[in-house]
Formats: C-alpha cells, sequence, structure tokens
C-alpha cells in the first residue's frame, strides 16, 4: 500500500509538473511573441524600426496572420486590435510621403491618401466635394508644382498685415498664395461677415478708357462684362442670337420701325418714324423690323429690339427679336484690357488702403489672377456683343462633364498680373485678385453644400471665373451661402469680396499655421 501511495504521489507531481512546463511555455512564447509581432515594411523594404509618428509616412495596410482586419491607429500610431488579449503577428507597410520644402519647412502630401487624380495634361480630376478631412495635393500651375490645401484644413492660417488670411496654395514660383479670412482667425464653419472686406457689383455701368461714361449705360449687356479688365465699346452690334420670344395680343397696339435713331451721347436708341400696328397685324412682313414690345412711340433706351421671326398663335403672334446695341465688335475688342471691373477698382483701393506704402508691400509678390475667358466646347458664340456666349465654366463639374480643374490660364490675356509678361499679361496695377472657381473646386467645394471647407463663410463672395453671357445678361461665379462652389450671378449683382495675395515665403518663418499660432512674419 505504502508503494501505491508513493507511485500516486509521484505521478501527481508529474503532472503538476507538466501543467506547469505547458502553462509556462504558453505564456513566454504569448508574451515574448510581443517584440516580434509587428513586422515592418517600408515602401516595401522590411526594417527593424517602427517610423517615427510626423516624419512624414503613412500606413497603406496592416495584414495579420490569423485573417483579422486590424485598423491602425494614426493619433497613438499603434495597431488597434479587435481582441486586445490576443497576441497576433502582424505586418504593417508604410509609404513615405510626397513632400516639398519651403522657408525651411517641410510640408507633407497626400496624408489621407485623397487626393484628386493628376492627368497627363496638367489638369486634376474632382469627383465630389470634401467634407471631412484635410490635407495637401499637387497640382500643375504656370510656374512649376503648385501645392493646394483640400478640405476641413486647420494648419493653413496667417496673419499678415494686421488681417488673418487662409494659405489656399504654395505656388509653383515658391510665393504663398492666400484668401482674406478676417480681423480675427476664424473657425471652417465659422458663419462671419468679418471674413470679408464688403460687397460690390462685379460689373455695373460701362467704362471708356477706365473712366466712368455718364449715360449711366450697363455693361451687362455685352460679353466684355465677364472681364476682371475689358475693353472700350467701338460699335452698333446687331446679332442673330434670339432673346426670349414676346406675345402679341390681337387687340393691343405696338409700335415698330424699318429703322432707329442712335444718340452717341446719351447711348439711348429711339424708334425712326414708327408706326403703329395691331397685334394681330404683325407678320413675317415685319421680320428686320425695330420695336420696343411696346405702345408708347417715343421709348428710349440703351438697346432696341430687331425682330428675327413671327409666328400666329390663338390669342396673337409670337414675335423672336435679338438685341441691338452699342458694344463690341469682336471677342479681341471685348477682351482688351482698358477698363477695371468694379470688383477690380474695389479691390485695388482696400489694397491702396491697406497695403500701398506700406512695410507690409514689399512682402506682396507678382502671381497669376486666371480670369478665364476661354470659350466652352459646346460654345458657338463670338464673345462679344450680345452673342450667346458660354464661357469653360458655363457647365459645372459634374462626375462627367468639366470635372478637370486647373491651375493654368488657358490664355495668357486672362493670366492677370503686375510686372510679368512672360506668363502673365502685365495688367494690373496692384499683386490683389480674386479667388477662381477651379481653385474652389480643388479646395473642396462642389456642386453640393459644404460648411465644412475653410473657403466656406456663410456669405456668398465672387470667384474671378466668368459663366456666359445669354439674351442680355453677363453672369459670373461666385461661392453661395451654403458653400457651394457654383453660384452664378449676373455681374450688376451685389456679392461679398475676398482679396487673395501672393506673398513672399517669408510669411512662413514663424508660426505653425494654427488659428492660435497662425504663420507670421519674422518681425510680428
Amino acid at each position: 500500500m505504502k508503494l501505491l501511495k508513493n507511485k500516486n504521489i509521484k505521478y501527481v507531481a508529474f503532472i503538476i509538473i507538466a501543467v506547469i512546463v505547458i502553462v509556462s511555455t504558453a505564456f513566454f512564447n504569448l508574451f515574448t511573441k510581443k517584440e516580434n509581432a509587428v513586422e515592418t515594411y517600408i515602401d516595401g523594404v522590411h526594417s527593424d524600426n517602427l517610423p517615427a509618428k510626423d516624419s512624414g509616412y503613412i500606413v497603406e495596410k496592416v495584414v495579420c496572420d490569423n485573417d483579422k482586419n486590424p485598423t491602425w491607429n494614426n493619433d497613438n500610431w499603434m495597431i488597434e486590435h479587435s481582441e486586445h488579449w490576443q497576441k497576433e503577428s502582424c505586418s504593417v507597410y508604410f509609404k513615405k510621403l510626397e513632400s516639398f520644402t519651403l522657408a525651411d519647412r517641410t510640408f507633407y502630401l497626400n496624408e489621407m491618401q485623397k487626393c484628386p487624380s493628376i492627368n497627363s495634361d496638367g489638369t486634376v480630376t474632382v469627383e465630389g466635394a470634401e467634407v471631412t478631412d484635410g490635407y495637401l495635393c499637387r497640382a500643375k500651375d504656370a510656374y512649376g508644382d503648385s501645392y493646394y490645401y483640400r478640405g476641413n484644413v486647420t494648419n493653413n492660417y496667417v496673419k499678415f498685415a494686421g488681417y488673418y488670411w487662409r494659405i489656399i496654395r504654395y505656388n509653383g514660383d515658391g510665393t504663398v498664395r492666400v484668401i482674406y479670412d478676417g480681423t480675427s482667425a476664424h473657425s471652417n464653419s465659422d458663419i462671419s461677415t468679418d471674413r470679408q472686406i464688403g460687397a460690390t457689383t462685379f460689373n455695373n455701368y460701362w467704362k471708356q478708357d477706365d473712366i466712368l461714361v455718364n449715360t449711366n449705360s450697363f455693361v451687362h449687356y455685352d460679353n466684355a462684362g465677364i472681364g476682371y479688365m475689358y475693353g472700350n465699346r467701338d460699335d452698333i452690334v446687331e446679332y442673330s442670337s434670339q432673346y426670349l420670344p414676346s406675345t402679341y395680343k390681337n387687340t393691343n397696339t405696338y409700335y415698330i420701325a424699318k429703322e432707329y435713331n442712335y444718340d452717341f451721347s446719351t447711348d439711348r436708341f429711339t424708334l425712326k418714324e414708327p408706326i403703329a400696328i395691331l397685334g394681330s397685324d404683325m407678320s413675317i412682313d415685319y421680320v428686320g423690323y425695330y420695336t420696343y414690345n411696346s405702345d408708347i412711340s417715343n421709348e428710349s433706351n440703351q438697346y432696341i429690339y430687331k425682330i428675327t421671326s413671327v409666328a400666329s398663335k390663338l390669342s396673337g403672334m409670337t414675335v423672336n427679336y435679338s438685341y441691338v446695341t452699342y458694344g463690341t465688335t469682336s471677342k479681341k475688342k471685348a477682351q482688351t484690357n482698358t477698363n477695371s471691373s468694379d470688383i477690380k477698382a474695389y479691390i485695388d483701393t482696400w489694397y491702396e488702403n491697406n497695403i500701398k506704402g506700406t512695410a507690409n508691400e514689399r512682402y506682396v509678390a507678382d502671381n497669376i489672377f486666371c480670369n478665364d475667358r476661354s470659350f466652352a466646347l459646346n460654345n458657338v458664340g463670338t464673345g462679344s456683343g450680345t452673342t450667346n456666349t458660354y464661357y469653360r465654366w458655363s457647365s459645372f463639374a459634374n462626375n462627367s462633364n468639366n470635372n478637370k480643374m486647373m491651375l493654368m490660364c488657358p490664355q495668357q490675356n486672362d493670366a492677370f498680373t503686375v510686372d510679368d509678361t512672360i506668363k502673365g499679361n502685365g495688367a494690373l496695377t496692384y499683386g490683389v485678385g480674386v479667388i477662381t472657381t477651379d481653385e474652389v473646386v480643388l479646395a473642396g467645394g462642389w456642386s453640393s453644400s459644404n460648411s465644412n471647407y475653410y473657403l466656406y463663410t456663410g456669405h456668398n463672395y465672387w470667384t474671378i471665373s466668368p459663366s456666359l453671357f445669354g439674351g442680355k445678361y453677363a453672369s459670373e461665379h461666385f461661392v453661395s451661402s451654403d458653400g457651394k462652389a457654383f453660384g452664378t450671378g449676373f455681374i450688376e449683382d451685389e456679392n461679398d469680396v475676398r482679396p487673395v495675395l501672393n506673398l513672399s515665403s517669408d510669411i512662413l518663418k514663424k508660426g505653425s499655421g494654427t488659428a492660435e499660432d497662425p504663420f507670421h512674419l519674422s518681425e510680428n
């Protein structure tokens, strides 16, 4: 019995020892595996070291041996496991971010891996708004590689000349393009009048040799009106482009005439030897006559109607007509940069009152502001007088139409600069201008509302991008109060104004770019 008891004790002891060994081995494997649980690959090459956070690397993917799908936590710079107690063997693949250096600062691009694709012609294909993330992307401009901010950006604040600005992009020539953002720092979703300098029409009354004409003549009756600067009128223009039809009621009287009078001193047309006819008597015999579609024989205006077609209907006659005005006779005349638009004059005055003659002016650089007056692919108009003309931004970007943004200016005549006549037109007095619709879309704007990107202010404000001339109105784009990039307004409407400057990279010498610590000059 004693022998059996000893055997049992030895057996139990053996079992206990075996269990201890197994458990110890398991724990040893579990905890010693931790050191080798993560394999690191940088640009496809194995590395013994994990790249440090904020050193210019991003995680492309994480692959684990148990087929789990862990996520990478960028804030804590570690793998987040679904089961924290379980040790896994994972491989983390890092990719070096594209970067550039300016003013001794290194900037990293595409940190969210969401930048729009760049095409071989230098344009950028955009497929929607950016409402969530903020990051830097690359595109081509007239001077080289340009780096633009997109989306919910919070590190592009600048303090200059006593005002806050937001960086739109780092230009290809190494200057910094900024847009006015107020007397204090504003968050991206902040609705504030402080983020604009005021409001103005884009263009309202005609000028001649940059002097306001005293006849109260509207420039919106001519294609010239879409210009940041525009040419002088040179002759009476009659085009066949039809405006909306009018109905001549059978029992109403209307005055028409074979010819018209034009008084150059007042810029007014009148009917010459008008005749009165009933609407029921209107016929194709009167095609080519002039009218005001009125029962007043001595009416006068800056324009007159020319009857282009007549068709009968039950209640009267449908009369189509075109406009006759004193205006520009060619695209070249319309787009000659002689007269300052209202918005240019408004911004120039602001510059004179805030920048000119100060120590800050030496930091203002010369770079292009593109008032893109190139034609849309479907355009058949001449770009002058009252002809219906569709400019490149007459239709807005979507996934199949006009979604290729550009930071290059298609026509040198539209590339507004101060001194640069190699790539620009040298037509500006001061290096201040207006943002383009291309820049708004690249920044995150789209045809949908967006209050999260850095260009949102809760107010309508002008861009420098023309839309079209239709019928008798020229129209221009603006950023709408809900953040859409495709607001379109008649040029005689009032919208808010946000000046744009190009600054020396010295502006980056101090600060970190946050609202609390904006970039600023070293002496500031």
